[in-house]
């Protein structure tokens, strides 16, 4: 059914209306004989009939109304099964007219549709013309044929009530169907005559017509139902294929689907791990680059620092050097200062560029800043050094030679008092 129904969409997609009526009649016999959905097979031949009506086909419209018509029989509704009948006649009487149709079977439903109703001459007229259509044809199928339209005929004249021709085409009916050696006729024959029988008042015969009915019938219905349930194990073995198959296709996909998990979880890790070793081999190399960029900057820190110790020292010992030099050089100059009197204008002039140059003026002039001092803080030389022990500082901030008791020798390297003249 799935396949059919993807067929029809498929047909409707591309607007084919022949293929269209195909698969809905094909639709249908499923639903009819197969599935018994008679209701459901209704709906699909009533579209068959509108599609056949748009493409004028009267063959195809023809055979939809006949098949419409054999529905609506089967639901009870034997009126509109008539009305579809009568359409299906109107469109094939032409055709019959013609020789292009034959309309044996739309005769037959004609019949069956007036023996629902009751009106049983109409079905006679209808089921006696196909009696004598089918005597005068040669076709294979022409016995069985015949049987059906005289089994039609003895149900119709036993119905109506005139037993003797009811009787006649029973017979017939019979030996036809045991001709054929065919079970299901014999069964169907003999229920008619069972019936005939039982309408008569011949009750015996009735009884025994009925009992041969029953067996025949009982056996095919074994038959078919051994039939039937050797079908059903024959459906039941490839459905339980068919669900192996699909377990065994599931397995193998779950298999495939497991099995790329694992490779992209393996190639996820092997990226994973390559990253962390790239990672791992730069930040190795920055670390090494880094720890080789500080035991340079330590290197160069202790070389700075040995540098640094070593201008202290050569500082130091400068400062220690000239020390004494420059304190004579104060000293003296300021001696000279004191007999400025005594001096020209030129060593005046050179007395005063001793003056700025000498770092002893810082202390004499009082228009050098000067840093505050602590009380515990030695008194220092202008040169930044401690006093020398031998000299003193006076009020006008300069240094003087201090005085020695008696007795006391003079200081090692203390210049000795000079008188400068002028010449």
């Amino acid at each position: 059914m799935t396949y059919y129904y993807e067929a029809l969409a498929g047909a409707r997609a591309s607007r084919s209306i022949g293929r269209q009526t195909e698969l809905l009649a094909d639709l249908a016999a499923v639903y009819t004989q197969d599935m018994k959905q008679p209701q459901k097979a209704k709906d699909l031949y009533a579209e068959c009939v509108r599609l056949n009506r748009q493409m004028g086909d009267g063959h195809s419209l023809l055979s939809s109304y006949i098949n419409l018509g054999a529905i609506y029989d089967r639901l009870g509704l034997y009126d509109s099964a008539l009305l579809f009948l009568k359409e299906g006649l109107r469109v094939g009487k032409p055709l019959e007219a013609k020789g292009i149709e034959d309309l044996n079977n739309l005769y037959n439903n004609l019949g069956n549709t007036y023996y629902y109703l009751k009106r049983y001459d109409e079905s006679i007229a209808y089921f006696y013309n196909n009696y004598l259509h089918d005597l005068a044809t040669n076709s294979p199928s022409r016995l069985a044929d015949v049987w059906l339209d005289v089994l039609n005929l003895a149900d119709s004249y036993t119905e109506k009530g005139k037993y003797d021709s009811a009787a006649r085409y029973a017979d017939t009916s019979l030996l036809i169907a045991r001709q054929l050696d065919s079970k299901s006729k014999q069964s169907d024959s003999y229920q008619i005559l069972s019936k005939l029988a039982q309408r008569k008042g011949d009750y015996r015969k009735a009884w025994d017509y009925q009992g041969r009915w029953y067996g025949l019938d009982t056996a095919l219905t074994n038959s078919e139902t051994y039939k039937a349930v050797a079908e059903l194990e024959q459906k039941y073995e490839a459905r339980q294929r068919e669900n192996e198959k699909l377990v065994l296709q599931a397995e193998v996909t779950q298999q495939r689907f497991h099995s790329r998990i694992m490779m992209i979880t393996a190639i996820s890790l092997l990226l994973v791990a390559i990253a962390a070793a790239v990672a791992f081999v730069i930040k190795r190399r920055a670390n090494r680059k880094l720890q080789e960029t500080n035991d340079l900057i330590i290197r160069q820190n202790e070389r700075l620092s040995e540098l640094n110790s070593e201008k202290n020292s050569l500082i130091s010992i400068v400062s220690h050097d000239l020390s004494t030099p420059f304190a004579s050089i104060g000293m003296r100059q300021q001696l000279l200062q004191n007999e400025q009197d005594n001096l020209s204008p030129s060593q005046k002039k050179a007395l005063d560029r001793i003056g700025q140059c000498h770092p002893l003026r810082r202390e004499a002039d009082p228009s050098y800043p000067r840093r505050r001092k602590s009380p515990d803080e030695p008194e220092q030389d202008p040169a930044g050094k401690p006093r020398p022990p031998h000299l003193r500082r006076e009020r006008d901030g300069r240094f003087y030679p201090r005085r020695r008791p008696e007795g006391y020798p003079a200081a090692p390297g203390l210049p000795q008092p000079v008188r400068v003249f002028p010449e």
